[in-house]
């Protein structure tokens, strides 16, 4: 499987992530906020602080005690906007 290689951290809650087999793309994630288990990225200064997990190569968030965002559907999602952008579909 990919592994994340670089992660950079957007304005509204999204990150633009690489991967080692060259998928790239951006992740909106702005859904979180409405989660009580990830309401501490409320907090953008915190939300900044996202990582890859060095076993499990997810995103996660050192300080606190939540789910790992996996890798590999992340992946997949990050291919299916770009395949939609490329198809000139609307994207969200």
């Amino acid at each position: 499987m990919s592994k994340i290689i670089e992660i950079t951290v957007l304005e509204d809650y999204q990150l633009h992530l690489k991967f080692d087999d060259g998928i790239e793309g951006e992740l909106k994630l702005n859904h979180l906020l409405k989660n009580n288990e990830y309401n501490f990225v409320n907090d953008y200064s915190e939300f900044s602080k996202v990582k890859v997990h060095p076993k499990s190569g997810d995103l996660f968030w050192e300080d606190y005690q939540t789910e790992h965002l996996c890798k590999n559907a992340i992946r997949k999602q990050i291919e299916l906007r770009n395949l939609a952008k490329r198809l000139k579909l609307m994207v969200d």
